[in-house]
């Protein structure tokens, strides 16, 4: 992902590689900074958008669009990254169990593990939270664990009696939401699978202060991360201090 170089939101973009052009918009009270990378096979389109009060801002600071062209498909795909080091937006979610909601991206004296799934339709996913549950007592050891899909609360009911889960399953994650975090978003393939959009599988760890130090997310339900490895990497992580990777 290429980071723009400027001192302040009315300057010129930065170098652009990749035979690639820039363009910066007036958009209400942001300026909106577009590139367009040329590959061999389609077009990569990132936007940043900069809050004009800020002379000089972070990279991390900047709510990060993106969307990549298909020439196969000619649709535009959402693929913003997320953006680790950052600040988490504050998101509130209805839960059904013990809680009856849990807010991410505030300050807090744990760090938090938050665990996207992709609702009640999925196999997959059930199997997976059976293994994280089964786990739930050395995860919870080291870290607040959440559980979050785009699901109603009458399907989030049904799952947690029917499955026993000893976690609060939260359920109404939004489009935004979704976006915010940087997950892939899809359709349903019919009515039969669900009726509105839903997020595909992520896991993000959240430092106490609100911020993104690691990700793993997936564009379908067949790729997650290894539970057991996960929590190892989350231990060492936390009592190393250890910095987010990926920030080059």
């Amino acid at each position: 992902m290429l980071y723009f170089a400027f001192q302040n939101t009315t300057s010129y973009l930065g170098s652009l590689r990749r035979r690639s052009f820039g363009v910066s918009e007036e958009v209400g009270n942001s300026i909106v900074f577009l590139a367009c990378f040329g590959f061999e096979k389609g077009y990569k389109i990132e936007a940043r958008k900069v809050p004009q009060k800020y002379n000089q801002l972070k990279r991390h600071q900047a709510i990060m669009l993106g969307a990549i062209y298909s020439p196969r498909k000619g649709s535009l795909m959402s693929s913003a990254k997320p953006n680790v080091g950052a600040q988490i937006e504050q998101m509130r979610f209805p839960c059904v169990g013990g809680s009856e909601s849990v807010t991410i991206g505030q300050q807090k004296e744990r760090w938090t593990m938050v665990f996207v799934y992709r609702g009640k339709h999925c196999p997959r996913c059930k199997r997976f939270l059976n293994k994280l549950n089964a786990a739930l007592a050395s995860w919870e050891a080291v870290l607040d664990v959440i559980v979050v899909s785009a699901d109603t609360e009458e399907k989030a009911k049904t799952d947690k009696a029917e499955f026993g889960w000893d976690f609060d399953l939260c359920y109404g994650m939004s489009e935004t939401q979704m976006r915010a975090l940087g997950l892939y978003v899809s359709a349903p393939l019919s009515e039969a699978e669900t009726t509105g959009l839903f997020a595909e599988p992520g896991a993000f760890g959240i430092r106490p202060d609100g911020t993104l130090m690691l990700v793993d997310i997936s564009n379908g339900p067949a790729a997650r991360p290894d539970l057991e490895e996960l929590l190892d990497g989350m231990k060492f992580n936390i009592d190393n201090n250890r910095p987010e990777r990926g920030t080059a």
